[in-house]
């Protein structure tokens, strides 16, 4: 009687790992996304039997693209995408081996920030006399943009909320948001100003310091 068995020899393959990004919306990112080590012994980018493809799924419904391997026994992923919109997004690193292996794949996160910083005022307005001028600044890291992208509605902290009448460019690079209202009665008054751009939203927390008109 003889015996016989066979046995399935799995290959090496990618050992993968993710490299989460912060990203800011409309401004180029730049760097790793994901690292990755070859089971098979490999730890080399210069001999023609082991060249590795990366291609990049930034998770926005843009086409993948080719990601950048550099790397000595440790290999990295690199890309470079602009996102259009802040939140949260998946990005997919899939590397192939010349070896002709299972391609390995990992998925990091990338988390997108506004491009925009707001700038707190405290302005001045006298009570039943209408107040007209800027209630809140920002920044645009997206630098160049024209003031018509730009929405803001304001509250006015006493239950009325208007839109902005208008956002300028300043002295400083970036931007006033301005808004006119009147107040009944005098005191201190936190006012809320929403500003928005066509992928992100922020909230800047402004102050009227309403005088008496006496």
């Amino acid at each position: 009687f003889t015996a016989t068995a066979s046995a399935t020899v799995v290959p090496p393959g990618l050992v993968m790992s993710p490299v989460n990004v912060a990203a800011t919306e409309g401004v180029q990112f730049s760097g790793a996304v994901a690292t990755f080590t070859d089971q098979d012994g490999n730890t080399s980018l210069g001999g023609p039997s082991y060249p590795y493809q990366a291609t990049i799924d930034c998770g926005d419904g843009t086409p993948p693209t080719a990601g950048t391997v550099t790397g000595n026994g440790t290999f990295t992923v690199s890309g470079i995408h602009n996102y259009a919109t802040e939140g949260s997004k998946p990005i997919t690193v899939t590397v192939t081996d010349s070896d002709g292996y299972t391609p390995g794949t990992t998925t990091a996160t990338a988390s997108i920030v506004s491009s925009m910083t707001g700038i707190p005022v405290t302005f001045t307005p006298t009570e039943t006399m209408p107040f007209v001028g800027t209630v809140a600044s920002f920044s645009d890291a997206d630098t160049g943009r024209s003031p018509t992208v730009y929405s803001a509605n304001i509250d006015w902290g006493d239950g009325t909320v208007t839109p902005a009448t208008a956002i300028t460019p300043n002295g400083g690079g970036g931007f006033d948001v301005s808004g006119t209202h009147t107040y009944a009665d005098e005191r201190f008054q936190n006012v809320s100003v929403s500003i928005s751009d066509p992928g992100s939203t922020i909230t800047v927390a402004s102050r009227a310091k309403i005088a008496d008109i006496d």
